[in-house]
C-alpha cells in the first residue's frame, strides 16, 4: 500500500493483509479478534494485543482513520458468532514494513515537476 501524502509505501505480512481487509470492510477490533479466534488457537488477549498494535501503527502512519473520534459512520456488520471451518492454524502476528526509498518519485507530480526530458526526471531548481 502507498500513502500518497507522504510517499511512504508498505508491505503487509503475517495476518496483516487479512486484518487490513477486515478494517477496510468496517469491522471493529472486537469483530476481528473474534474472527481470528475461529482460525487460531492463541488466547483472545494475545490476538487483541496484536490487532491493537497493528491498528495503532496504521493510525500512526495515517493509513487508518479512527471513525469514532472523527464522528464518522461505521458499516453495520453481523454480530453472529463466526464458527471455525478448519482446524486452528498457527497465528502469525500482523507485520507492516515501511519503505521510504522512493518518496521523491512517489511525491513527484508527473505533469508539473518534471524537466523537459519528461518523467521520471525531476525539475532542477537551477
Amino acid at each position: 500500500m502507498v500513502n500518497l501524502e507522504t510517499g511512504n509505501y508498505y508491505s503487509l505480512s503475517g495476518t496483516a493483509p487479512k486484518i487490513w481487509m477486515d478494517l477496510a470492510e468496517g469491522r471493529d477490533l472486537d469483530e476481528i479478534v473474534q474472527m481470528l479466534q475461529t482460525r487460531h488457537a492463541e488466547a483472545p488477549e494475545v490476538l487483541r494485543a496484536a490487532v491493537q498494535t497493528f491498528a495503532d501503527r496504521l493510525l500512526a502512519e495515517a493509513l487508518l482513520v479512527n471513525l469514532e473520534e472523527g464522528g464518522g459512520a461505521r458499516t453495520q456488520q453481523s454480530t453472529q458468532p463466526v464458527t471455525p471451518t478448519a482446524p486452528p492454524t498457527p497465528f502469525l502476528a500482523p507485520v507492516i514494513e515501511n519503505y521510504t526509498d522512493m518518496q521523491d518519485l512517489l511525491m513527484l507530480d508527473p505533469i508539473h515537476d518534471v524537466d523537459p526530458s519528461g518523467w521520471p526526471a525531476a525539475k532542477t531548481d537551477a
